[in-house]
Protein backbone atom coordinates (compact mmCIF):
# COMPACT_ATOMS: atom_id res chain seq x y z
CA UNK A 1 0.00 0.00 0.00
CA UNK A 2 2.83 2.37 0.88
CA UNK A 3 4.32 2.10 -2.60
CA UNK A 4 0.98 2.77 -4.28
CA UNK A 5 0.38 5.83 -2.10
CA UNK A 6 3.89 7.15 -2.80
CA UNK A 7 3.36 6.67 -6.54
CA UNK A 8 -0.01 8.43 -6.33
CA UNK A 9 1.61 11.33 -4.48
CA UNK A 10 4.18 11.55 -7.30
CA UNK A 11 1.37 11.61 -9.90
CA UNK A 12 -0.36 14.40 -7.97
CA UNK A 13 2.86 16.44 -7.83
CA UNK A 14 3.23 16.08 -11.60
CA UNK A 15 -0.48 16.85 -12.06
CA UNK A 16 -0.76 13.53 -13.89
CA UNK A 17 -4.36 12.83 -14.82
CA UNK A 18 -3.54 9.89 -17.06
CA UNK A 19 -3.90 6.14 -17.05
CA UNK A 20 -1.10 5.63 -14.49
CA UNK A 21 -2.98 7.66 -11.91
CA UNK A 22 -6.25 5.90 -12.71
CA UNK A 23 -4.61 2.48 -12.29
CA UNK A 24 -3.04 3.55 -8.98
CA UNK A 25 -6.39 4.80 -7.67
CA UNK A 26 -8.07 1.59 -8.80
CA UNK A 27 -5.45 -0.56 -7.05
CA UNK A 28 -5.52 1.47 -3.83
CA UNK A 29 -9.30 1.14 -3.75
CA UNK A 30 -9.03 -2.61 -4.35
CA UNK A 31 -6.53 -2.94 -1.49
CA UNK A 32 -8.94 -1.12 0.81
CA UNK A 33 -11.72 -3.49 -0.33
CA UNK A 34 -9.49 -6.49 0.39
CA UNK A 35 -8.84 -5.11 3.87
CA UNK A 36 -12.59 -4.61 4.44
CA UNK A 37 -12.09 -0.83 4.55
CA UNK A 38 -15.02 -0.24 2.24
CA UNK A 39 -15.84 3.33 3.28
CA UNK A 40 -12.24 4.35 2.65
CA UNK A 41 -12.22 2.64 -0.76
CA UNK A 42 -15.19 4.58 -2.15
CA UNK A 43 -13.40 7.80 -3.09
CA UNK A 44 -10.58 5.87 -4.79
CA UNK A 45 -13.02 3.88 -6.92
CA UNK A 46 -15.04 6.98 -7.85
CA UNK A 47 -11.95 8.94 -8.85
CA UNK A 48 -10.51 5.99 -10.82
CA UNK A 49 -13.81 5.49 -12.69
CA UNK A 50 -13.96 9.20 -13.53
CA UNK A 51 -10.37 9.23 -14.83
CA UNK A 52 -10.80 6.06 -16.87
CA UNK A 53 -14.02 7.50 -18.31
CA UNK A 54 -12.33 10.78 -19.24
CA UNK A 55 -9.57 8.79 -20.96
CA UNK A 56 -12.09 6.69 -22.90
CA UNK A 57 -10.85 3.54 -21.12
CA UNK A 58 -14.18 1.73 -20.78
CA UNK A 59 -12.73 -1.52 -19.40
CA UNK A 60 -10.85 0.30 -16.62
CA UNK A 61 -13.95 2.38 -15.92
CA UNK A 62 -16.07 -0.77 -15.74
CA UNK A 63 -13.63 -2.48 -13.37
CA UNK A 64 -13.57 0.57 -11.10
CA UNK A 65 -17.36 0.81 -11.10
CA UNK A 66 -17.57 -2.90 -10.29
CA UNK A 67 -15.20 -2.41 -7.35
CA UNK A 68 -17.27 0.58 -6.23
CA UNK A 69 -20.46 -1.48 -6.45
CA UNK A 70 -18.88 -4.25 -4.40
CA UNK A 71 -17.84 -1.75 -1.70
CA UNK A 72 -21.37 -0.34 -1.57
CA UNK A 73 -22.80 -3.85 -1.28
CA UNK A 74 -20.49 -4.63 1.63
CA UNK A 75 -21.68 -1.41 3.28
CA UNK A 76 -25.25 -2.66 2.70
CA UNK A 77 -26.11 0.25 0.43
CA UNK A 78 -27.74 -2.05 -2.10
CA UNK A 79 -29.38 0.74 -4.10
CA UNK A 80 -26.03 2.44 -4.76
CA UNK A 81 -24.47 -0.97 -5.46
CA UNK A 82 -27.14 -1.78 -8.04
CA UNK A 83 -26.64 1.55 -9.81
CA UNK A 84 -22.88 1.04 -10.01
CA UNK A 85 -23.22 -2.59 -11.10
CA UNK A 86 -25.60 -1.43 -13.85
CA UNK A 87 -23.15 1.22 -15.10
CA UNK A 88 -20.31 -1.30 -15.00
CA UNK A 89 -22.43 -3.85 -16.87
CA UNK A 90 -23.05 -1.36 -19.68
CA UNK A 91 -19.33 -0.66 -19.96
CA UNK A 92 -18.38 -4.37 -19.92
CA UNK A 93 -20.97 -5.02 -22.64
CA UNK A 94 -19.54 -2.15 -24.69
CA UNK A 95 -16.08 -3.75 -24.71
CA UNK A 96 -17.37 -7.32 -25.11
CA UNK A 97 -16.00 -8.53 -21.78
CA UNK A 98 -17.98 -11.66 -20.87
CA UNK A 99 -16.15 -12.16 -17.57
CA UNK A 100 -17.11 -8.67 -16.40
CA UNK A 101 -20.61 -9.14 -17.82
CA UNK A 102 -21.45 -12.21 -15.73
CA UNK A 103 -19.81 -10.74 -12.61
CA UNK A 104 -21.93 -7.59 -12.82
CA UNK A 105 -25.08 -9.64 -13.48
CA UNK A 106 -24.29 -11.73 -10.41
CA UNK A 107 -23.79 -8.55 -8.36
CA UNK A 108 -27.04 -7.10 -9.70
CA UNK A 109 -28.85 -10.31 -8.81
CA UNK A 110 -27.54 -10.16 -5.24
CA UNK A 111 -28.28 -6.43 -4.89
CA UNK A 112 -31.85 -6.75 -6.13
CA UNK A 113 -32.43 -9.77 -3.90
CA UNK A 114 -31.27 -7.72 -0.89
CA UNK A 115 -33.55 -4.88 -2.01
CA UNK A 116 -36.48 -7.31 -2.05
CA UNK A 117 -36.90 -7.28 -5.84
CA UNK A 118 -36.98 -11.02 -6.42
CA UNK A 119 -38.03 -10.76 -10.07
CA UNK A 120 -35.05 -8.60 -11.03
CA UNK A 121 -32.73 -10.84 -9.00
CA UNK A 122 -33.96 -13.85 -10.97
CA UNK A 123 -33.55 -12.00 -14.29
CA UNK A 124 -29.95 -11.01 -13.55
CA UNK A 125 -28.93 -14.45 -12.26
CA UNK A 126 -30.45 -16.02 -15.38
CA UNK A 127 -28.58 -13.51 -17.53
CA UNK A 128 -25.31 -14.42 -15.78
CA UNK A 129 -25.98 -18.10 -16.49
CA UNK A 130 -26.83 -17.36 -20.13
CA UNK A 131 -23.49 -15.59 -20.57
CA UNK A 132 -21.81 -18.76 -19.29
CA UNK A 133 -23.16 -20.63 -22.30
CA UNK A 134 -21.25 -18.36 -24.69
CA UNK A 135 -18.18 -19.96 -26.28
CA UNK A 136 -15.90 -17.94 -24.02
CA UNK A 137 -18.28 -17.98 -21.07
CA UNK A 138 -17.61 -18.54 -17.39
CA UNK A 139 -16.17 -21.71 -15.96
CA UNK A 140 -17.84 -24.27 -13.72
CA UNK A 141 -17.32 -22.86 -10.20
CA UNK A 142 -18.92 -19.44 -10.77
CA UNK A 143 -21.66 -21.10 -12.81
CA UNK A 144 -22.47 -23.48 -9.94
CA UNK A 145 -22.38 -20.59 -7.45
CA UNK A 146 -24.75 -18.51 -9.58
CA UNK A 147 -27.06 -21.51 -10.02
CA UNK A 148 -27.18 -21.95 -6.21
CA UNK A 149 -28.00 -18.26 -5.75
CA UNK A 150 -30.72 -18.40 -8.39
CA UNK A 151 -32.21 -21.49 -6.73
CA UNK A 152 -32.16 -19.69 -3.36
CA UNK A 153 -34.00 -16.69 -4.82
CA UNK A 154 -36.53 -18.93 -6.54
CA UNK A 155 -37.12 -20.87 -3.32
CA UNK A 156 -37.49 -17.62 -1.41
CA UNK A 157 -40.08 -16.51 -3.95
CA UNK A 158 -41.90 -19.83 -3.63
CA UNK A 159 -41.31 -20.56 -7.32
CA UNK A 160 -39.39 -23.79 -6.74
CA UNK A 161 -40.44 -26.72 -4.62
CA UNK A 162 -37.73 -28.64 -2.80
CA UNK A 163 -38.63 -31.64 -4.96
CA UNK A 164 -37.77 -29.67 -8.12
CA UNK A 165 -34.15 -29.22 -7.05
Amino acid sequence: MTCFLAALEDCNRREDKGKTKAVLLQNIGAIHNAQAQYSTSLSYHVHAAELFGALGQRRGQAESLGNLAYAFSQLRDYQAAALCYQEALQAFRAVGDLHGHWQMCEGLGASHFCLGDTQKAIEYYKQALAVSEEPKGIWAIPRERIQRKLTEVLQNAGAVEDTQL
